[in-house]
C-alpha cells in the first residue's frame, strides 16, 4: 500500500486495494479503539470506508458524548431508530458498572497485583464506566508503597480526566 497524502485517499485505497486482497474464505477484523482520542478534524469519521466486504468487520469504540462521533457513526451506518431491527446489532452501548460490580472487579485486579487502594477515590461515584475504572487502575498500579497519594486524583471524574492526568504524568517524567 502507498502512503496517502489525505484521509479520503486512504479510505479509497482500503476499499479498492486492501479489501480486495482478502480471500473470500478468510476474515479481516479491524479494531479501532478510542477514536475519540483522534484529532478533532477526524471526528466526522469520513475516513472510515462506507462499505466493507462480508469477510471484513470493523469494530470502533468511542465515548458516546464526545465530539458528535457517535452521531457521525450513526449517519455512516444509516442508523434509524424507527427501523432498529436492521441496525440494532451494529451499536453496543457499554453501560456504567454499578458500585457493587466496581468493588468486585477492582478488588480482584488489586489482589492480582498485590495492591491495596484508598476507598475515598471511588466512594463519591455510584456508577463508573469500565474505561474510567481501567484508567484509574492503571494509574494506581504504578504507585509504590512509599509514594504519597496525589491530591489531583480526587478531581478525576471522567475517562478524559484520567487520560489528561496520565499524559501530564508522562510529561513530568521527560
Amino acid at each position: 500500500m502507498d502512503i496517502c497524502p489525505d484521509i479520503l485517499q486512504l479510505r479509497h485505497q482500503l476499499e479498492t486495494t486492501l479489501f480486495l486482497k482478502i480471500p473470500e474464505n478468510e476474515y479481516l477484523i479491524i479494531l479501532l479503539d478510542s477514536i475519540d482520542q483522534l484529532e478533532t478534524d477526524a471526528y466526522d469519521c469520513q475516513w472510515l470506508p462506507k462499505f466493507f466486504p462480508k469477510n471484513v468487520k470493523c469494530i470502533v469504540s468511542t465515548l458516546p458524548d464526545h465530539g458528535d462521533i457517535l452521531s457521525n457513526l450513526k449517519i455512516i451506518i444509516n442508523y434509524d431508530p424507527l427501523s432498529i431491527e436492521n441496525t440494532q446489532n451494529l451499536l453496543v452501548l457499554v453501560v456504567p458498572f454499578e458500585a457493587s460490580t466496581v468493588d468486585i472487579v477492582f478488588n480482584n485486579w488489586l489482589q492480582m497485583k498485590q495492591r491495596s487502594f484508598i476507598r475515598q477515590l471511588m466512594e463519591v461515584r455510584t456508577e463508573i464506566l469500565p474505561l474510567f475504572m481501567k484508567l484509574i487502575f492503571d494509574i494506581i498500579s504504578t504507585w509504590h508503597s512509599y509514594d504519597s497519594i496525589d491530591d489531583q486524583l480526587k478531581t478525576l471524574y471522567h475517562a478524559d480526566d484520567c487520560i489528561r492526568y496520565l499524559f501530564n504524568q508522562l510529561q513530568k517524567k521527560t
